[in-house]
């Protein structure tokens, strides 16, 4: 997705994930100490590689009214495909008056982003949503490029609008849908436990975190092999939800030895709530990104 930065510069953009902490951004400068969050990498400037949009897809302004007082300049937005132009009503950037920090703000119910650019992003503390917690423990464990923007979250980066740069990636969507479709389903049978259930160490984390790594695996396969009507059902079947032979499936079975999760459960939350729906949605985007949109 093209940026068009507050001072005019034209910058690629893909979603971030984020909360209310912010990330550290690389510090070539800064020491890494033991048990710190903070990586120090190569002192790299973020290269920007701007596309030309297709003539079809026009230029996206927020509203000024999503954007917070000390980051009132919202940035206007240029899709890459067709399918970014679907999330673009969820996607907000936004700048300060001097045109040094960035906010993303991602609305979307069901998107993740990823943000690339500037490179070695972490973050600073455990978010206190334990659904975004373990997704993030998720991700930490495989090689994602970048720091995801989960739905509802945002970012805050200590750069110009021109170097931040986000991307769709159907792996991580794909690992999302499928660690959501667990922590729903037991949402829908203990609201007022899943953060308890969702502990360190706990069955149902160990059954999120399995379930994440069978859609993350889909995820591989989808750019350009089937139908969009026919996502949904790859990650249910990446999941085994109609058999015991998955770590996925095992791993809910002995969650549900002490907690209301079942395999039965999660099937029906795939038939009765709206996440074929969402999942068709998004990762149609995701794979359609990395067919036609920049790849780093």
């Amino acid at each position: 997705m093209i940026t068009k930065a507050a001072a005019g510069v034209l910058a690629v953009l893909v979603l971030a994930a984020g909360c209310n902490h912010d990330p550290i951004p690389p510090n070539p400068s800064t020491a890494v100490t033991p048990g710190t969050t903070t990586t120090v990498g190569q002192d790299r400037t973020p290269t920007v590689r701007p596309t030309t949009p297709s003539p079809s897809i026009t230029l996206s302004l927020p509203s000024k009214s999503s954007c917070p007082p000390d980051h009132a300049t919202a940035v206007p937005l240029i899709p890459e495909t067709q399918a970014e132009v679907r999330l673009l009503p969820t996607l907000t950037m936004c700048t300060n008056g001097g045109g040094t920090s960035t906010l993303l703000l991602n609305d979307d119910d069901s998107a993740v982003w990823i943000v690339d650019q500037p490179t070695g992003l972490r973050w600073t503390e455990q978010h206190y949503d334990l659904v975004v917690a373990t997704f993030r423990a998720a991700t930490s464990q495989v090689a994602l490029t970048g720091l995801p923007l989960e739905p509802g979250q945002q970012m805050r980066v200590a750069v110009p609008p021109g170097s931040v740069h986000l991307a769709l990636d159907p792996r991580v969507q794909a690992g999302w849908q499928a660690l959501t479709l667990v922590s729903d389903t037991v949402k829908d049978k203990a609201l007022d436990r899943l953060q308890s259930y969702l502990a360190n160490g706990s069955s149902v984390r160990n059954a999120a975190l399995a379930c994440f790594r069978a859609g993350y695996n889909v995820g591989d396969e989808l750019p350009g092999i089937i139908e969009d009507s026919e996502l949904a059902n790859r990650i249910e079947n990446g999941m085994g939800l109609l058999g015991d032979t998955t770590e996925c499936v095992q791993a809910i079975r002995v969650a549900g030895q002490d907690t209301p999760i079942t395999v039965e459960a999660v099937r029906t939350t795939t038939r009765v709530s709206s996440w074929p729906t969402k999942t068709n949605r998004v990762l149609s985007a995701a794979k359609l990104f990395l067919r036609v949109g920049i790849r780093r």
